[in-house]
């Protein structure tokens, strides 16, 4: 599919959805589709239309999707059957852009995450925040030496922001593959290509013993980088980079390139972000005291759907500038004497699997 192709198919479903549903600006719209060009093409619908896009993951156990779909209440879902009723009438629809209805507050998209109450919790994002995350994007990988972004992420996990939303801003390419396991499928090529995943992705890459070579560009996230995955590839060769951020603060909050398994850290903040490491009673802990990283700035999110209690437990009055607000994240990590930030774990007993949040009390539930 080309940028033209994709521009127009989307500019057509924005104008059906305004004209069908009388979709307005914030509003909420599902996404359950498997993956295939019309993924990318019903995102950037959505989005044209002005709405917000609550993506759902097919694969998703039908309590979990029917859990997202009650909470969020969108207006509506755009699945196998609205596609087709879209494809009986596309043409009818002007493939011009639509005049955009959107301010910077309005939300972007809401991506559910686990929760701690048995239930999973819908992170709100702003345009403002994407559009922040993507000038930093744009600005750190401006010179890395790549033609093509394997899609392998759910588009329920917020790593895809950056597959889809900074490959489509810089022009490039992006093949959208079924999932992970189909990487390997897709080295064998004189493409140069970015692979952004978790380390556990890489790590069994490595262990099957696949031809990285063709990967200019690997940006682990989601866990901890392991010493031996970075012991068993080329830094020099490849542009290797650590990033580390949560869903509430829009994707990634800090990075860190590196260069060798005697520097993994998560590195400084990105752009227009604040981190502060915490004690318990939110004072600002000394270099190499481990306490909470707390993060502020520009990628904050607006909260949780329908969670106030929570989304006020969490997104707190920043201490340190009157009027802003901060996430403390439950990780723990300490600052270092470069001024980049180690990661020590979690507070709670939280874990991740591949990348995804874990909460016990959803699984005990």
């Amino acid at each position: 599919m080309t940028y033209r192709q994709l521009n127009e198919q989307s500019n057509q479903l924005a104008a059906y959805l305004r004209s069908t549903y009388a979709v307005q600006a914030g509003e909420l719209v599902g996404i359950l589709l498997k993956r295939s060009e019309l993924l990318i093409v019903s995102i950037l619908g959505v989005l044209k239309s002005g709405a917000a896009y609550v993506p759902v993951d097919p694969d998703y156990p039908e309590e979990r999707i029917a859990y997202i779909l009650a909470d969020s209440a969108c207006k509506v879902l755009i699945d196998e059957v609205e596609i087709a009723k879209f494809k009986e009438v596309a043409g009818e629809y002007s493939k011009a852009n639509l005049a955009g209805i959107n301010q910077g507050e309005d939300l972007a998209y809401i991506i559910y995450t686990s929760g701690s109450t048995g239930h999973p919790k819908g992170v709100m994002i702003e345009h403002r925040n994407a559009c922040s995350f993507l000038h930093w994007c744009l600005e750190e990988f401006g010179a890395a030496d790549f033609d093509t972004v394997l899609g392998v992420t759910s588009i329920c996990f917020d790593l895809s922001v950056f597959e889809i939303f900074y490959t489509l801003s810089t022009g490039k390419k992006i093949r959208l593959l079924s999932n992970a396991l189909a990487i390997p499928l897709h080295l064998n090529t004189t493409e140069k290509i970015l692979l952004n995943t978790v380390p556990s992705v890489v790590g069994n890459l490595l262990n099957e013993n696949i031809d990285l070579s063709a990967v200019k560009v690997l940006n682990m996230a989601g866990e901890p980088v392991p010493h031996q995955t970075i012991s068993a590839l080329d830094c020099h060769r490849m542009e290797v980079r650590n990033l580390y951020g949560p869903s509430e603060d829009t994707t990634y909050s800090t990075f860190s390139r590196i260069w060798d398994e005697t520097s993994i850290t998560i590195g400084r903040p990105i752009s227009n972000t604040r981190i502060y490491i915490l004690n318990e009673g939110d004072r600002l802990q000394p270099a190499g005291v481990v306490g909470e990283i707390c993060i502020g700035g520009a990628g904050l999110a607006r909260g949780y759907l329908n969670k106030e209690a929570l989304s006020a437990e969490r997104f707190v009055a920043d201490p340190f500038l009157i009027g802003e607000r901060m996430y403390k994240t439950g990780d723990l990590g300490r600052w270092l004497a470069d001024g980049t930030i180690e990661f020590s774990g979690r507070k709670d007993d939280q874990v991740k699997i591949r990348g995804y949040r874990i909460e016990p009390g959803e699984i005990e539930t």
